[in-house]
């Protein structure tokens, strides 16, 4: 399966100067180590500007982005790109902007959700996508409905 992940630069019109922050996108590149099985790209779009480019041709299956609050309008105006050249991909948002607001998060650009820190959570999504499975069986996800979400099984601890 093809698995975009996505560290969003600020959005331009931003007042935070985009080259002020700029950390290595360190918890994406632990999720791809526990994806070795699947083919996984890192997009850190502080570096990389032809984001658009890099998404058309990686195709993806499904796109993961996080971010901290300044990436906010940035990363769903990422995502809508993905949903209007790959309607059919599943968009899934993490990280701790997402976990402390999810709200924020609740538009037609993001099909998922998962809140804390937990690898293994993105692995069973995936899992269940190739299988054809039901996300709602998925412990530990938040699943867009309506204008809000409805979480799945806790997660045990």
């Amino acid at each position: 399966m093809k698995v975009l992940l996505i560290y969003p630069d600020t959005d331009p019109i931003s007042i935070i100067p985009s080259g002020l922050i700029n950390i290595e996108p360190l918890g994406l590149e632990y999720l791809a180590g526990e994806l070795n099985d699947h083919d996984v790209t890192i997009l850190d779009s502080k570096i990389v500007k032809h984001w658009k480019r890099v998404i058309e041709q990686c195709q993806p299956d499904v796109v993961g982005i996080t971010g901290t609050v300044v990436h906010t309008k940035r990363m769903i105006a990422i995502l809508d790109y993905v949903k209007r050249i790959f309607p059919n991909t599943l968009t899934v948002v993490g990280g701790t902007h997402a976990t402390l607001v999810p709200d924020d998060f609740a538009t037609p650009q993001v099909d998922v959700l998962i809140a804390g820190q937990n690898p293994t959570i993105f692995r069973h999504l995936l899992e269940s996508v190739e299988r054809g499975r039901a996300l709602d069986k998925v412990e530990g996800l938040m699943l867009r409905s309506g204008n809000g979400w409805t979480p799945t099984a806790a997660t045990a601890p």
